[in-house]
């Protein structure tokens, strides 16, 4: 999907669907089901490991280690913020969405947790004690 679109473009896309996504659990759940989230988690983990290397104390590591990678851009961190944005969304709403629908998507969110990445999006998945359907 990265690979079609200039990211600024990428980046509108991502935020529209979030739009359709947070708008009713009943646009939410077709979304899932229409596979919404599989293109989402590869723009995500395309771009994390960049993003975790991405401060001083790391970098040094990195240069240790021999991996070198490029600093990540705005743009891409742009794309990797609306992109969490987006799959937390897929947990909003009553009633929660379907267990099998989202639990693909809960590794590569415990990893942006650890990486700090947007952690005030979380706060759908959080909002109240009932959890996942």
């Amino acid at each position: 999907m990265m690979h079609f679109y200039p990211r600024e473009l990428l980046v509108q896309i991502i935020w529209a669907i979030g739009n359709i996504v947070g708008d009713t659990p009943v646009h939410r759940d077709a979304a899932l089901e229409g596979g919404v989230l599989p293109p989402l988690l590869a723009i995500i983990e395309s771009l994390l490991p960049r993003y975790e290397f991405d401060d001083e104390e790391n970098t040094g590591l990195q240069n240790l280690q021999g991996l070198e990678k490029p600093p990540i851009s705005r743009d891409e961190l742009a794309l990797l913020r609306h992109s969490v944005w987006v799959v937390s969304n897929c947990f909003r709403g009553t009633p929660r969405p379907p267990r099998d629908l989202v639990a693909c998507a809960l590794p590569v969110l415990a990893r942006t947790i650890r990486g700090g990445t947007n952690s005030w999006s979380y706060f759908p998945m959080s909002a109240d004690s009932e959890g996942l359907a």
